[in-house]
């Protein structure tokens, strides 16, 4: 698994930046894109940062962070038992 340089203080920190200087410009990317320098990031990572947000709060559709996590650990095991179950069928 990636681990990340973004803490949670930061990512939050950059959230609340874009809500309180949201009525300073004229449309949320433009938000976006005058406070991501700031943090040392690139538009596209906040953007992201605010959809994730949006979706597990629940005014946007989607596949929640829980979700994504324990989905890819499912997955993962589904992976290790096919592996596991053909390379335990005898060759032939």
């Amino acid at each position: 698994m990636k681990t990340s340089k973004i803490t949670p203080e930061l990512r939050d920190r950059a959230m609340r930046m874009v809500l309180e200087h949201w009525a300073d410009h004229s449309s949320k990317w433009a938000t976006i894109e005058s406070i991501a320098p700031k943090i040392g990031f690139t538009p596209q990572a906040l953007v992201i940062w605010i959809q994730r947000t949006e979706i597990d709060q629940g005014p946007r559709e989607g596949v929640t962070n829980v979700y994504r996590l324990f989905g890819s650990v499912a997955n993962k095991d589904i992976e290790t038992r096919l592996v596991y179950a053909r390379l335990s069928k005898p060759s032939g």
